[in-house]
């Protein structure tokens, strides 16, 4: 009651002012409305200077201006911003590539508004679609499609480079090319951005390559350091002073290589393994390894061995693992094993869905599934992706043709149903998949395309691979690339850094 008396003399005070300096209702001007009319993104070139000139309505004399710009983390967030310009239009040269947040401050002495932007400042490589290569002599090569803006493709700009690798490292050479892979993680202010790229050449070359300008930085000889090569690399972990990506070699031992230092070293000689998958959750993901009969799932600072406890049955069948699914996001894993005496039966069991502990086999009575209509259609070499445009569904391949399977809808009693939702043009083989946009963002607007990276020995001219791209909407084609590189070995969307 005491709190309402003194909130009511208060008022009453305000009342009393207003009403002794003629500030009635009637008589308050309304302020004057700014609006400011800026395109969404904008685009600067590294060292050049960046001119955005705006459209603001409800101009005043005393109008000041403020543009400044701060890292892109959560659009349009700004942690910390720098200043660079009080005038209304900009004129400035940013001196380092990457994505930022712009933000104009417009002040009307009455008004004050803020819009904010996409500030893409480019080298000009970075960003685009990258696919590892070799030729028939096992020469290795980087051909790259670039993600091009509207002035670009308005002065038909260069799109597609053959082999950037070369054009940019033209003394290094790439052979037996195994794997590539993308990180861009920022942790306390450090940014662990890396384009890696293993070969088995005798040396068994590791390259670390400029993400945004494929600059080579360092080169390892994994070889003499490690006694292997690297064959493949399986997602990202992080640990109390480190953030690494995990990497299988090519003696079937799994390596971690520390992205902030710049050094590779053995994780696990414990099991010989023969395959790897990522978790596609991006930071702190697990790695997934598995041989015949077991899989190991890495985290930061343990592993787990997920060894499926077989019934009489399932001995008497001799299953071996074939391969594995990951519902994205979830990281919620189906195991795919077969019958070394009989094709036809398969039998599948699941990890847990926040895979702190590996669970024990479920959801299948019985666990085993004879198949009428033949032999299931995926095998040890198709290759399996997610996308968050679908989370519920895993995409792969077997033979020119492009499966999906529903992963968590598989009920006790109902085998998956396998169907077939894209077949490629005649004399085209499935040699890699791809997702657009990148695994941190775990947007769905990102994550809109498949990519499909093809090799069609009977295609006239030297370069028989092709890339076609798919809707994961509809499974339209959206557009392809037709006789662009050598036989592809992997590919991914080059995100920006």
């Amino acid at each position: 009651m005491k709190r309402i008396f003194i909130y009511s003399i208060v008022l009453a005070a305000v009342s009393t002012l207003c009403s002794c300096y003629g500030l009635d209702k009637k008589d308050l001007a309304e302020l004057t409305p700014i609006t400011v009319t800026v395109p969404e993104v904008i685009d600067a070139s590294l060292g050049e200077e960046c001119v955005v000139e705006p459209v603001i309505e409800g101009k005043t004399a005393n109008m000041s201006y403020e543009w400044a710009f701060g890292p892109f983390t959560s659009f349009p967030t700004m942690i910390t911003r720098t200043v660079v310009s009080d005038e209304e239009i900009l004129r400035h040269k940013f001196t380092r590539v990457g994505q930022y947040v712009l933000r104009l401050k417009v002040d009307n002495g009455e008004s004050i508004h803020f819009s904010y932007y996409r500030l893409n400042v480019n080298s000009g490589l970075d960003e685009g679609i990258v696919i590892l290569c070799e030729d028939d002599q096992k020469r290795g090569s980087l051909a790259f499609i670039k993600s091009r803006t509207e002035e670009e493709i308005a002065a038909d700009a260069q799109e597609v480079w053959p082999d950037i690798m070369a054009d940019v490292n033209p003394n290094v050479e790439l052979t037996k090319v195994q794997d590539m892979y993308e990180s861009r993680y920022t942790s306390g202010g450090v940014t662990y951005s890396s384009l890696l790229v293993a070969t088995a050449d005798a040396e068994g070359s590791l390259y670390k390559l400029n993400p945004t300008t494929f600059e080579l930085l360092k080169t390892f000889r994994t070889v003499s350091d490690l006694g292997t090569s690297i064959r493949s690399f399986c997602g990202e972990n992080a640990a109390s002073a480190a953030y690494y990506c995990l990497a299988l070699g090519t003696n079937g031992k799994v390596y971690r290589y520390d992205l902030y230092i710049d050094d590779i070293a053995i994780r696990s000689n414990e099991y010989t393994l023969t395959k790897s998958y990522q978790g596609y959750n991006g930071a702190n993901s697990r790695a997934f390894f598995h041989n015949d009969d077991s899989v190991i799932i890495f985290s930061s600072a343990s592993s787990t061995v997920y060894k499926p406890a077989y019934t009489a049955d399932e001995v008497e069948h001799q299953l071996k693992i074939v391969n594995m699914g990951m519902q994205r996001v979830t990281n919620r894993t189906n195991i795919i094993t077969r019958s070394v005496t009989d094709p036809n039966v398969i039998a599948l069991f699941n990890t847990s869905y926040n895979l702190a502990v590996a669970q024990q086999k479920s959801g299948w009575a019985g666990n085993i599934s004879q198949l009428s209509g033949g032999v299931l259609p995926i095998d040890e070499n198709s290759q399996i992706v997610v996308t968050a445009a679908n989370t519920n569904y895993a995409y792969y391949n077997y033979g020119n043709k492009i499966y999906t399977w529903d992963i968590p809808t598989v009920v006790a009693t109902t085998p998956p149903t396998f169907n077939p939702i894209i077949t490629l043009p005649e004399g085209e083989e499935i040699c890699a998949l791809g997702v657009s946009g990148n695994h941190y963002s775990n947007s769905a607007e990102e994550e809109a395309y498949l990519y499909v990276a093809t090799w069609n020995p009977g295609r006239s001219g030297e370069k028989k691979g092709s890339l076609y791209i798919y809707k994961f909407l509809d499974h339209t084609l959206d557009r392809s690339y037709e006789g662009i590189c050598d036989k592809p070995v992997k590919v991914m969307h080059k995100f920006r850094v």
